[in-house]
């Protein structure tokens, strides 16, 4: 009874932002636009992305421009569930809001390492930003190498992650991202209502699956040899057992990785990613998963902490699915073509 009266208030604030989600009818026809401007129009059309279109020329609007304009639609939801939210909800919104900061950090650092010009751009909500944020992007956005930002984040919650760094040579893109991960999912398990069943499946799975997309990463692009890609996996796990872990990491290339994967409780789901030649895309397994794992966990809970984690996970899903629609449209792409790419995620 109390999670019903709990929850009840903002399971019906995030099912009215569920209904402004696009449907499949909406994507197949955002597919079918003649052009970018035209997709555009589309959505300024819908209920969910009206606003943050307003006032704008389609014509002028390129695509890192809707990329940021699409994200803000999401900080603009989370703004409206943190303001309805309990006390205990807005801690979880708090730990999600890491995660928001972290997406950020690695498109700046991303931008940095291929020495590209990197705006530090939240959707153009800067003001949102501010309010949950302890980062200064101006002091962000001044950093002009990997090794300048370290510096800085050194000074900012996210210094503890950074002490087996700072100082060491030949540090890439990737030790930075892993460190970043690494904090996040750690952060977890500090918080109260970890242990609730939802989002300890839901992260627990998410956990699991970018170890399984590292140690695959690591057969198939590096010549790394099992030290070191122990060192960089997370040293938590959840379905995954400490024994199949090892069979992964010591699997003489990606054939025998899936040969060992099929043994584990991710194994039977191997089949549903494979293509037309029968050949497994990891990283589908990862989407198709994450997605499953979501929509139970809010279906199972409802009146839990799920019906905010799911809609936010769904919120940003979507938003890629119209970036990748969006960037099809760019390409000269066909529907059914774009379709197959959205399909996918």
């Amino acid at each position: 009874m109390i999670s019903l009266l709990d929850y009840s208030g903002i399971r019906t604030k995030t099912k009215a932002l569920e209904g402004k989600l696009l449907s499949p009818h909406d994507f197949d026809s955002l597919a079918h636009a003649a052009s970018v401007p035209e997709a555009v129009e589309f959505l300024r059309g819908r209920p969910g992305y009206g606003g943050i279109f307003a006032n704008l020329e389609s014509a002028y609007l390129h695509r890192d421009m809707i990329e940021r304009l699409l994200n803000r639609s999401l900080y603009r939801d989370f703004e409206k569930l943190y303001k309805f939210a309990t006390r205990r909800q807005r801690d979880f919104l708090d730990y999600y809001f890491l995660y928001l900061e972290i997406s950020i950090l690695k498109k700046f650092m991303r931008a940095l390492a291929g020495r590209q010009n990197a705006p530090v751009d939240p959707g153009g909500d800067h003001a949102f930003f501010n309010r949950h944020s302890s980062l200064d992007l101006k002091r962000v956005a001044a950093c002009t190498s990997l090794d300048e930002l370290a510096q800085y984040l050194a000074t900012t919650r996210f210094g503890a992650m950074l002490e087996g760094l700072l100082g060491k040579e030949g540090l890439t893109l990737f030790d930075y991202e892993m460190q970043l991960d690494r904090y996040f999912f750690t952060s977890f398990w500090k918080r109260k209502w970890a242990k609730s069943l939802p989002l300890t499946k839901c992260n627990g799975t998410k956990l699991d699956l970018l170890n399984l997309q590292w140690i695959y990463r690591s057969k198939k692009y590096y010549a790394l040899d099992n030290a070191q890609i122990v060192s960089l996996l997370i040293p938590d796990t959840y379905r995954l057992k400490k024994g199949e872990i090892s069979a992964l990491v010591e699997a003489q290339g990606t054939t025998e990785f899936f040969d060992a994967l099929r043994k584990t409780a991710y194994g039977k789901l191997l089949e549903r990613t494979q293509d037309e030649g029968g050949h497994t895309d990891i990283e589908r397994l990862y989407e198709q998963v994450l997605n499953r794992v979501y929509e139970q966990t809010e279906k199972e809970q409802p009146y839990s902490l799920a019906t905010l984690n799911s809609y936010l996970y769904f919120k940003e899903l979507e938003i890629r699915k119209i970036v990748t629609t969006v960037e099809g449209i760019r390409y000269g792409l066909g529907p059914d073509e774009i379709g197959s790419y959205v399909i996918k995620l």
